[in-house]
């Protein structure tokens, strides 16, 4: 995505290189979730483009509240499709059950301000029902999220993504492309356990974006690009 926006700037052939051996290797990878994120990202670009600034900004909002539907049925909080139990997500769906068991039976104190830094694995453990995905982890950032720092963590760590992924799209004249990243990173986050206050490649990744987004306008560099 970053080289995307380089050759928008500036026109060069050499991020269009990085786009091409980035495509291959993820065509080749099994990374599944990246892939999401991408579809997402190219979305949210493809309706700023294509309709409206305005259209992408309502459509990132009502996919700010699928997300928490989405939530709710992979918990069985809400009824899941039937779909869902063939596809089963590599297992993730009996993890994520486990997580429900794990959250419905901790106190209130710890509901709100979470447990710490627990491994989740390890409490997770206890209420898995098929050995093969005991240690795997918890594989969702917002489970991950509210057994750690419990529901006001989560809604700060929402919060973090949802202000600066509106306050971008809001302005017409602001680069679509971190928000669009953006989104993406919260697609990704359903299926995988990364934080972006987190140590690691992806954590840091996510801290950069969010960074772009809530940099101000009258204090931009003259370099605009990503990268």
């Amino acid at each position: 995505m970053a080289s995307f926006n380089e050759y928008k700037e500036t026109k060069d052939w050499q991020p269009l290189l990085i786009v091409f051996i980035s495509s291959i290797g993820l065509y080749f990878s099994r990374s599944r979730t990246a892939l999401l994120a991408l579809l997402l990202a190219l979305g949210v670009i493809a309706a700023d483009q294509v309709i409206s600034r305005r259209m992408a900004s309502i459509g990132v909002s009502l996919y700010f509240g699928l997300l928490i539907v989405i939530l709710f049925v992979f918990m069985s909080i809400f009824p899941q499709p039937s779909i869902l139990s063939s596809v089963q997500f590599s297992g993730r769906l009996i993890i994520w059950d486990s997580t429900r068991i794990v959250l419905s039976r901790m106190s209130m104190v710890d509901l709100i301000l979470g447990k710490g830094f627990v491994h989740p694995p390890i409490l997770l453990e206890p209420h898995i029902r098929d050995s093969r995905f005991v240690g795997k982890g918890i594989h969702n950032a917002y489970y991950h999220a509210i057994m750690r720092f419990g529901l006001i963590g989560l809604l700060m760590n929402l919060y973090f993504y949802y202000y600066p992924i509106l306050k971008s799209m809001r302005d017409p004249q602001s680069n679509i492309f971190p928000a669009a990243i953006a989104v993406g990173f919260l697609g990704y986050m359903l299926f995988e356990s990364t934080l972006f206050f987190g140590v690691g490649v992806t954590s840091s990744m996510q801290a950069i974006v969010l960074g772009y987004m809530l940099k101000p306008r009258d204090r931009e560099c003259k370099y605009k690009s990503l990268t």
